[in-house]
């Protein structure tokens, strides 16, 4: 067969980000499943200790721009430029670009982000963002990818993002939206054994009988870290002196970081929360770790709740992500309604005994399981191939 030329469009790379995550794990699929030259065109992207150093890079000059939105239109610009000087059989991106033919809605639907952000919004933020000129030119991008005639099929992340697009952009053909959940390399995230915990946080100096739940994700605000500070405060309230609190380790970063820790002082907290910043090593972070909580206002998968689950973990996520569509509350975890902090801190509760958490998280191994790697990526090869099928057809 005949290599695939394909090209895969992602602005930048960032080592804690979920889209790379699975970028990789599709070169990697692709290497060992599907015959496959990949073109990555990005501004930047680390190939560095990654096995797909024989992809193609197709860089994309970086320009300075004085605002976020003539970055947003020149990049689309030089996608598009580059695109034109090329030979490519299939342009699969994870961006919003107009042209592309096949595209990873990873990121979600930022109309729909925009809506719930207004929702939440003081009046005067409503109004900022209502006359944005960055929230205009996204959906304006959005907008122009979905309505171009190039593009053929749209992957999905999960049941609720394909339903997102549906309401946002009716004119789209269901037939051309395709759900795949994201895959997970179970080998590499596995629970790990009660020797492996007490050395884990021996080495990071945690106590061996505290409940360690993780916050992971750069964001905080969308990530819904805001309401887990909340839920703590709660949650200290209604335990006694002599009762255990939970320590949360906040894994990730934020421009805005000083005030969630301002915030934390505020609730009387600050103790509890230790902010960590951006972790390579998220298996040791799992490791050491009981929970995983995630309560995010607008999630489109959230690859950390599988990371998570394979690793062992149970979850607290919100309705709005799209992981928690193949969970079932009180069985993996629980699926809490975001800027519910009432029912975030009785979840909590919940999961504050050994015996509990050892029941969640063995659940949750075995519904990760159902998810490898391997079975995301046949999904892929099966939409390429018709695809490839489709445009063959029309040529003859």
């Amino acid at each position: 067969m005949k290599p695939l030329k394909i090209a895969i469009i992602r602005r930048s790379y960032r080592p804690d980000g979920g889209a790379e995550k699975i970028i990789q794990r599709i070169l990697a699929g692709l290497k060992q499943y599907y015959p496959a030259k990949v073109s990555l065109i990005s501004q930047s992207w680390d190939m560095q200790n990654n096995d797909n150093s024989d992809n193609r890079i197709l860089a994309i000059k970086k320009r300075f721009c004085l605002f976020r939105s003539a970055c947003v239109r020149t990049f689309v610009k030089n996608v598009q430029t580059t695109l034109s000087s090329h030979s490519f059989d299939l342009i699969q991106s994870h961006e919003r670009i107009a042209g592309c033919q096949l595209y990873r809605a990873g990121d979600g639907v930022h109309a729909e982000w925009l809506a719930i952000r207004k929702h939440y919004a003081s009046p005067l933020k409503r109004q900022l963002l209502r006359y944005s000129p960055f929230q205009k030119t996204m959906c304006q991008t959005e907008a122009a990818m979905f309505e171009h005639p190039a593009l053929r099929h749209v992957i999905c992340v999960s049941k609720r993002g394909k339903a997102e697009i549906l309401k946002h952009y009716p004119n789209t053909d269901p037939d051309k939206l395709t759900v795949i959940y994201n895959g997970i390399d179970l080998q590499k995230y596995q629970p790990s054994s009660t020797t492996q915990k007490q050395k884990l946080r021996h080495d990071y100096g945690y106590a061996q009988d505290a409940p360690i739940a993780l916050f992971v994700g750069s964001g905080f605000q969308r990530k819904g870290l805001e309401q887990i500070l909340n839920a703590l405060a709660i949650h200290a309230k209604i335990q006694s002196s002599a009762q255990k609190q939970w320590t949360l380790l906040v894994i990730g970063k934020d421009k805005n970081q000083a005030y969630f820790q301002k915030r934390c002082q505020q609730l009387g907290i600050a103790a509890q929360v230790h902010f960590l910043g951006v972790q390579t090593a998220m298996h040791d972070w799992y490791g050491l770790a009981d929970l995983l909580i995630h309560p995010a206002w607008y999630e489109p998968f959230g690859n950390i709740i599988l990371e998570a689950m394979a690793s062992g973990l149970g979850v607290i996520c919100s309705e709005n992500c799209g992981a928690a569509e193949f969970m079932t509350s009180g069985k993996e975890g629980y699926i809490v309604q975001h800027h519910n902090d009432q029912q975030l801190a009785q979840s909590l509760e919940q999961c504050l005994a050994p015996q509990q958490l050892q029941k969640l998280g063995k659940a949750a191994r075995e519904t990760a399981e159902h998810y490898p790697t391997s079975r995301m990526i046949e999904h892929f090869i099966d939409v390429y191939q018709k695809l490839l099928d489709t445009a063959s057809n029309q040529h003859t």
